[in-house]
């Protein structure tokens, strides 16, 4: 997939089934960047809010599978923006898709990560 920036994201199917493939990239790496399982749990924790996220299905911490730690999801359907100026839409339709992306950021700020799992995880 095209849109993946620090991991390599890859588009899994099977019949009319899609899922999202996440993994470490190969080599040295510092120790907290690429950080795939803490993706995969902060998401996981987040599945019982109302922050939109996919559903995580499986996490591989095991770098014999596949190489590297790896998880999956199911993919979530919609529109990616390579432009941050969206230059491709109306007027209209950029303004509802910032206030969108607002309402979610909104939504991430109003999780209580301290009660949540996601301290825990």
């Amino acid at each position: 997939m095209r849109a993946g920036q620090s991991n390599p994201t890859y588009l899994l199917k099977c019949g009319k089934q899609e899922w999202v493939l996440r993994k470490k990239p190969p080599g040295e790496l510092l120790p907290s960047a690429h950080a795939v399982e803490r993706e995969y749990r902060v998401q996981a924790a987040l599945i019982d809010t109302d922050v939109p996220v996919a559903r995580m299905l499986h996490l591989c911490e095991d770098p014999d599978v596949i190489g590297t730690p790896f998880y999956v999801m199911e993919r979530m359907v919609g529109r990616v923006f390579h432009v941050n100026s969206v230059p491709d839409v109306t007027p209209q339709e950029r303004r509802e898709i910032w206030e969108a992306m607002n309402d979610v950021l909104a939504r991430i700020h109003r999780v209580d990560w301290k009660a949540s799992l996601i301290q825990r995880r």
